[in-house]
C-alpha cells in the first residue's frame, strides 16, 4: 500500500539478504543434509499464535547474511563481510507485528550450527524530525511517509 513499516536508522554491517529469503525445510535439507530449524516454520508458528497464516507473512529480510551475485547471476556467500558485533537499528514507523527467527542462512557454509545468539533491544525512540534522512532521501520515500503519516493522523 506504499506505506513504511520500518526505517533503517543505523547499520554497521551493510551485508543483508533481500533476495534469497529465509530458510525452509527443503532449503535446510539441501544445504545441510537434514531438515533443521528453519525460518519458514518459525514464522508460521509465530503467525498462528495470533490467528495469521502463510498468506499473511511478507518476504523477510535476512540481516547479517552477506549474499551477493556473481557475473552469471548466481548467489554467493561473502563470509569476509560478516563481523561479530555488527548491528542494525530499526525504527518502527507504524504499528506492526515483528517476528525474528535466528536460523542459519541456506547459503552459509558454516551449516546449521552457525547461528550465534542475538541481542534485541527495544526502546521508544523520539519522533523523527521532518528533515530525517530516512524520510527525505527520494520522492518515493517522501510519498510513502505521507501515506503512512495519514494512516495515523
Amino acid at each position: 500500500m506504499g506505506r513504511v513499516f520500518l526505517s533503517l536508522v543505523e547499520d554497521t554491517s551493510g551485508a543483508h539478504d533481500l533476495m534469497v529469503g529465509g530458510s525452509t525445510p527443503a532449503s535446510t535439507r539441501a544445504a545441510f543434509g537434514a531438515s533443521t530449524r528453519n525460518t519458514q516454520e518459525n514464522f508460521l508458528a509465530a503467525a498462528a499464535k495470533i490467528g495469521l497464516g502463510l498468506r499473511d507473512i511478507p518476504p523477510c529480510v535476512t540481516f547479517f547474511a552477506p549474499v551477493s551475485l556473481d557475473a552469471d547471476g548466481r548467489f554467493l556467500w561473502m563470509s569476509g563481510r560478516k563481523r561479530p558485533g555488527d548491528f542494525v537499528d530499526l525504527r518502527a514507523e507504524m504499528n506492526l507485528v515483528l517476528v525474528l527467527s535466528n536460523c542459519a542462512h541456506p547459503l552459509d557454509p558454516a551449516g546449521p550450527a552457525a547461528t550465534d545468539p542475538i541481542t534485541l533491544i527495544r526502546y521508544r525512540a523520539s519522533a523523527p524530525r521532518q528533515d530525517d534522512p530516512c524520510r527525505t532521501t527520494s520522492p518515493e520515500i517522501v510519498r510513502a511517509f505521507e501515506f503512512t503519516d495519514r494512516l495515523y493522523a
